[in-house]
């Protein structure tokens, strides 16, 4: 029996070969692109004796013949087997010829199972040409004419793509390692740019290097060095091979006896030191026993390897090399095996997240999809017309332009008085005196003391001439709003569609355009009717013709008459004038203050409403005949969202063959290495999180490893706990001694178990928080309050893991407010001292002031998340809607006393004196804020905050656009009424 099939007969070989046998099926499926796989990647300069080394480890003949060097990476995979000696090559794509990713990793057999080494290296060279024509089928290489010119010349100069050499037999080791072309230096920029970027691809991350050192040139210049320590500065990854000792020159053995040792240039895991057949020896076509025979018999006669032979012994020909990058490798795959498991579980939940987050794909019934796509959107658009509670923002737009309206119709009162003042002329009369003169120019064929009515309706028309312009100023403003919903709405319900949408948009556009006209008409109908004064409301006109005769008769009254002139008379025309004509202006703004609003509702919003499902079914050809082509065209998908589907459906079938591998792969450790220990913790039918039991086993979303058992939740991991590690360490000789350094810090197992803790404790509470109502609230929140407060749970998580799901993920959902806010303010008031922990800041917290931390944290970080949502990339009405949903959570919490309204001025008050790109998005939510907490937050207490706050509104308000002075003018105007938001309150204000 000879050694190799002697060492593979032990437990720690078996355990050895599974490994690498199940990285190879991980590769084979195209793991590397999903985790960070364990290799052996060999490296080195052109000419550093590279190939010589992998032929001497693999026990076979690669190309050497010129312009065959290695132009793609080579994997092989050598295991043990009783068998004879037996080779088969395979080709794995990877990537493109582009460079890119493939979303299928292909790896296929390239010619028939190989027997005899000597054939071997005629297909590897075929192998490799299959490669870098990607063009050309590989099927043509396996049987290639090489004296064919063309067969000669290459579509790539080099490849990522691997030629894979599957070797097995009894004389073969297991091991399994990535061969790399070496790094050349008199070729192009691009080519040599090309070889140092793949050969980095394979030497970053989980990778051991092989690193080829030869001795004929020293070891600072020869960049595959430098390459290795780029990566791997301390040296923990690479190890060191030199070669061709039998180039070096008298005098030169010292400094690499010196690197042997570990006294210069350290690694970690040391050198070794080969020697491979000269040309001579080459020529006689050595067998590889033949070949070892006499690398040990030179080192055992030659200066100055004899002299040192017994204190390197195990690091002195490819035998000890290959049994130690066995164990290595064996090694690090046993470490990586749980981060392994985790990270693909991770990464499948990704993909599975992300794929659900797509739209379904079109189905085949277009016609049905298309009219209930019309359906849905002309519910939400009698949804924002109506003012449903979900959809808000439309008709508070409304309201505020209406606001502005009648404020703007307010101030063209004509403001008459007995007195002279300097705004009054002769042609725009305001005082007794030019009302006199006005009448006097305009009396024709009047009797004395009568007043012309031509002169009346002239006053009562030079009031109104500014209502055109405000009339046309607030259809456009509400009809900019509903282009804006609109917009916002196609996007929603037909976005995902590209030619569907722009269709919708079309057609939309041109109903709101034709509705927009036909509303400016009435709305000019209706100014056309205020030109020619007339009321039958007797009763409101004579009640203000009795007030403002009185007013300016007590303002005659009090007059200082000149020495030079009688005092006039209470009731003369002039003042009956200026009443009368004050009194019918307050007629006709009652009047219009309606009327404009009631016509812009029902000429546009609901004329709009009720017109746009037959406006689709008509203009999308929804109604006539033959449409099959034109649906085909709506509902075709846009290529990235399928492109994206298609990757994401790869990807996730890649990952659960990736996790069913890895779940599948069991085995006993290496009892003198690190063991994996698989523990659990359990949260049984006693403990106070037994009520999620059910959901645990109910919930849709799939779960990592989550499952009931004996009537609790399990969550199954692979630990590197302290109790369950132990490391034995391996005798050393004094030359292993010198070039061991020192090992890297382990990671902390507590901090991987806590964070796995974390995942399980939200997936647990998200699946309870997801069935609470308003019915269930309490029970629901006394069960979070007991959980809290056990002593399996005094690190805080509960309390943490509910507030930010009950607050942060929730508050945006419309429900979720009130109960959110409950859920807070139980824990905050329920919550042990016994519970501690840690908020965002480091501190340490305790009990309630644990909870109340944790609330104010997540509190800045959904204001931090709303600003976040910039101009460019929202809309307005979600914006508004977002900023309602989370001032109103505010609102609850100012209400129950769990957070302060002095923090929040601050805030606002910052917001508006901001300036720059975020400054209105800062308004925006500061706005939203005071509109729903402003009761609250205007209290004595705050008295000097909250005039802080509105004296930078008033600076703010002529720098701002006019949608933002309408906001900043409503909350000035909420402030006046103490609060009460009111439409239609003309009546008080007038008084």
């Amino acid at each position: 029996m000879t050694a190799t099939a002697a060492l593979a007969g032990s437990d720690y070989a078996q355990r050895s070969r599974e490994m690498i046998n199940l990285v190879k099926d991980l590769r084979a499926l195209g793991a590397d692109a999903e985790v960070d796989l364990p290799r052996i990647a060999v490296v080195g300069n052109q000419s550093a004796g590279k190939s010589s080394l992998v032929e001497a480890i693999a026990d076979i003949k690669v190309p050497r013949a010129a312009g065959t060097c290695t132009r793609c990476p080579m994997e092989f995979r050598l295991s043990y087997s009783e068998s004879a000696w037996r080779s088969q090559i395979s080709l794995r794509f990877e990537k493109s010829k582009t460079g890119n990713r493939l979303p299928n990793v292909l790896e296929q057999k390239f010619g028939p199972t190989i027997y005899s080494k000597n054939e071997l290296e005629d297909m590897l060279r075929r192998a490799q040409m299959a490669v870098l024509n990607p063009s050309t089928s590989a099927t043509q290489f396996e049987a290639a004419d090489f004296k064919d010119k063309l067969m000669l010349e290459n579509e790539l100069s080099f490849s990522p793509n691997v030629v894979c050499v599957d070797v097995s037999g009894p004389d073969v080791p297991d091991l399994s390692f990535i061969d790399l072309p070496g790094l050349v230096s008199n070729e192009e920029r691009d080519v040599i740019d090309l070889v140092r970027n793949l050969i980095l691809d394979h030497i970053t991350g989980n990778a051991l290097i092989l690193l080829t050192i030869t001795m004929r040139d020293d070891i600072q210049n020869q960049s595959a060095a430098l390459l290795a320590k780029e990566v791997d500065p301390q040296g923990l990854r690479t190890v060191g091979v030199l070669t061709k000792p039998d180039t070096l020159q008298p005098g030169e053995e010292s400094g690499w006896l010196d690197i042997l040792h570990g006294r210069k240039h350290r690694l970690h895991h040391g050198y070794f030191v080969t020697k491979q057949p000269g040309p001579q020896e080459l020529l006689e076509n050595l067998a590889h026993a033949e070949a070892r025979k006499r690398e040990a018999a030179y080192f055992a006669s030659t200066l100055p390897w004899r002299n040192v032979l017994q204190t390197i012994k195990s690091r002195v020909g490819v035998p000890h090399l290959t049994s130690h990058l066995s164990k290595l490798l064996t090694e690090r795959i046993s470490e990586a095996l749980p981060d392994l498991r985790s990270r693909s579980l991770a990464s499948l939940r990704q993909a599975r997240d992300e794929l659900s987050s797509l739209p379904e794909p079109p189905s085949d019934n277009s016609l049905s999809d298309l009219l209930r796509l019309i359906g849905q959107f002309e519910k939400t658009i009698s949804d924002c017309v109506g003012g449903s509670i979900h959809e808000p923002s439309v008709m508070q737009h409304c309201r505020a332009t209406y606001d502005l309206f009648r404020d703007n119709i307010k101030a063209t009162t004509p403001e008459f008085t007995v007195n002279d003042t300097p705004y009054s002329s002769q042609e725009r009369p305001r005082s007794a005196k030019d009302v006199q003169g006005f009448i006097k120019n305009h009396i024709t064929r009047e009797l004395p003391f009568d007043v012309p009515f031509d002169a009346k309706a002239h006053l009562i028309n030079q009031c109104l001439e500014d209502w055109p312009h405000f009339v046309e100023a607030c259809a456009d403003a509400v009809f900019l709003g509903l282009g804006e919903m609109l917009d916002v709405k196609i996007e929603q319900t037909f976005g995902r569609f590209g030619n569907l949408k722009e269709s919708v948009s079309n057609v939309v556009n041109e109903l709101l355009n034709e509705i927009q006209d036909n509303a400016a008409k009435h709305l000019q109908w209706l100014l056309a009717l205020e030109n020619y004064p007339f009321t039958l409301n007797t009763h409101y006109l004579e009640s203000y013709r009795e007030k403002y005769l009185k007013k300016y008769q007590e303002e005659r009254s009090q007059a200082t008459p000149d020495e030079n002139d009688q005092p006039a008379e209470a009731a003369s025309p002039e003042i009956v004038l200026m009443a009368e004509v004050r009194a019918y202006f307050q007629v006709a703004y009652k009047r219009i203050i309606d009327n404009v609003p009631r016509a812009i509702d029902y000429d546009g919003l609901i004329a709009l409403s009720s017109r746009v499902h037959a406006a689709l079914v008509r203009g999308l050809g929804v109604d006539t005949e033959g449409p099959s082509t034109r649906l085909k065209e709506y509902f075709a998908e846009d290529p990235e969202v399928s492109d994206l589907r298609a990757e994401l459906q790869a990807k996730q079938k890649r990952l659960e063959e990736i996790t069913t591998r890895l779940s599948g792969f069991s085995g006993k450790s290496d009892p003198g290495r690190v063991s994996i220990v698989r523990s659990s913790f359990r949260l049984n039918a006693s403990s106070p999180l037994s009520p999620f039991r059910a959901m645990a086993t109910t919930n849709s979303r799939p779960s990592s490893r989550l499952t009931v058992q004996n009537g609790g939740i399990t969550e199954e991991r692979d630990d590197l706990s302290p109790q369950s590690t132990a490391v034995s360490p391996e005798p050393q000789d004094s030359a292993q001694k010198d070039a061991v350094s020192p090992a890297p810090p382990a990671i902390d197992p507590e901090e991987i178990y806590a964070s796995e803790r974390k995942k399980v404790v939200e997936s647990a509470l998200d699946s309870l928080l997801n069935q609470l109502t308003p019915e269930n609230l309490d029970t629901i929140s006394d069960q979070l309050v007991a959980w809290a407060n056990s002593p399996e749970d005094v690190g805080g998580t509960p309390v943490l893991s509910a507030i930010v799901l009950a607050v942060v993920r929730k508050s945006v959902a419309v429900g979720w407010v009130k109960m959110g806010a409950s859920i807070c303010e139980k824990l905050i008031s329920n919550v042990g001292d016994h519970v501690k922990g840690k908020r965002s800041s480091g501190e340490t917290f305790a009990g309630r002031d644990l909870a109340c931390s944790y609330l104010v944290d997540h509190l800045n970080a959904l204001i931090a998340e709303a600003l976040s949502k910039s101009t460019i990339t929202g809309t307005i009405h979600d914006r508004k809607a977002s900023d309602f949903n989370l001032a109103n959570l505010m609102q609850e919490l100012l209400e129950m006393g769990e957070i302060g309204g002095g923090g929040l001025l601050k805030y606002a008050e910052n917001k508006f004196k901001e300036k720059g790109n975020l400054a209105q998005r800062g308004m925006e939510l500061s706005y939203a804020i005071l509109k729903s907490c402003g009761c609250l937050l205007d209290i004595p207490l705050n008295s000097v905050e909250t005039q802080n706050v509105f004296t930078a509104i008033e600076q703010r308000m002529e720098e701002v656009s006019p949608d933002f002075r309408l906001m900043l003018q409503e909350l000035i105007d909420l402030r006046e009424r103490n609060w009460v938001d009111m439409l239609g309150d003309g009546d008080k204000k007038d008084e």
